[in-house]
């Protein structure tokens, strides 16, 4: 009879994947591996968790991907409103509108859809059903904090680049 197993079961993560998940990547790993083992309410529990607990992080990295200034003038009044909150859902519901095109793909919003899945699966799914969405609600939360990274690390770069060759044209 297996009691248990040493070195415990972990899978790895994308270094991009494990920076932008920050301490959260832990819970990603934790719904991944309740994933492989058909638990699809508790993969739903971690990834819900993540989202709870990055939204306010990817609220703030979400205006610097806004291009037109009347946009992320209405983004960060709504973002000051969001930071009064505590219930994750009526902070997504008031910046859904919001989010840049390049986060929403085809118009679908990725971060109002994985809530709403998330807390159905939670609340009204059988665990099968909810094994049968965990692959594509963890595909879209990768895709989520992908793409802000991403975007933060592309800028980050080019700003560190513009700069050195300003500096070498001054010399």
């Amino acid at each position: 009879m297996k009691v248990g197993q040493d070195p415990q079961f972990d899978i790895d993560l994308e270094p991009v994947l494990a920076k932008a998940l920050g301490p959260n990547a832990a819970y990603f790993k934790k719904g991944r591996i309740c994933e492989l083992h058909s638990y699809g309410i508790g993969a739903f529990g971690y990834y819900r968790r993540i989202v709870e607990d990055i939204i306010d992080d990817l609220l703030n990295s979400i205006s610097s991907l806004i291009a037109d200034d009347g946009e992320r003038d209405k983004y960060l009044k709504a973002l000051e409103e969001v930071k009064k909150m505590k219930v994750a859902e009526r902070k997504i519901e008031l910046v859904k509108d919001l989010l840049p095109a390049t986060l929403r793909p085809g118009g679908m919003n990725p971060l109002s859809t994985l809530y709403e899945v998330l807390s159905e699966g939670l609340h009204a799914e059988s665990d099968e059903r909810c094994i049968k969405l965990a692959e594509e609600v963890r595909e879209v939360l990768v895709f989520l904090v992908g793409r802000i990274e991403n975007v933060k690390t592309a800028d980050k770069r080019y700003v560190e680049s513009m700069r050195r060759l300003i500096e070498r044209k001054r010399k």
